[in-house]
């Protein structure tokens, strides 16, 4: 007979943790809406309000929500294209998505040619799971009006103004 073998534990193997988007994180903080990763952020986040009920502009909850969804794409924003306004491959991410012609090869020449773009930072934050290319516009005044009327907004203060792509 051949002599028993000792039983040994095995040890769990866990599988790597996926990382959790600001955007993902502010929506497990509402555990009553279904969120879709895949979809929409502001779609679905004014389903959340009318799921939840907070429709009047008074409500603190509504105001909270909002604030938070707000400083989630910001994160999200400066996670996914750089948050350090000194970073040339930051300017050059985001000109990937937006820019037209040759790629400006320093940090001067990219920024004056992002401010002459007008897109909507929802919709860049969006872009890289949607893979719907961000509309452009040729004014400001049309960005406000479809970011308005679309519900994608963002304060001019936020944790982006701060960072990366300030236009100050």
């Amino acid at each position: 007979m051949p002599p028993r073998r000792k039983k040994t534990k095995k040890t769990p193997v866990n599988p790597p943790e996926a990382t959790v988007t600001p955007i993902q994180a502010f929506f497990a903080q509402h555990p009553g809406f279904h969120y879709d990763p895949s979809g929409e952020t502001m779609q679905q986040f004014w389903s959340m309000i009318r799921q939840f009920g907070w429709t009047r502009d008074e409500d603190p909850r509504k105001t909270e929500a909002l604030s938070g969804i707000q400083d989630a794409i910001a994160l999200q924003f400066n996670g996914i294209y750089g948050g350090n306004a000194a970073d040339l491959a930051a300017w050059q991410r985001l000109w990937e998505i937006v820019g037209e012609g040759e790629m400006p090869t320093n940090i001067n020449a990219c920024r004056a040619a992002i401010k002459r773009v007008f897109v909507n930072i929802c919709d860049l934050v969006d872009y890289p799971i949607t893979k719907v290319p961000p509309p452009r516009f040729s004014t400001g005044v049309e960005l406000a009006q479809y970011s308005r009327s679309n519900g994608k907004f963002i304060p001019r203060r936020t944790p982006m103004q701060a960072g990366s792509y300030s236009s100050s």
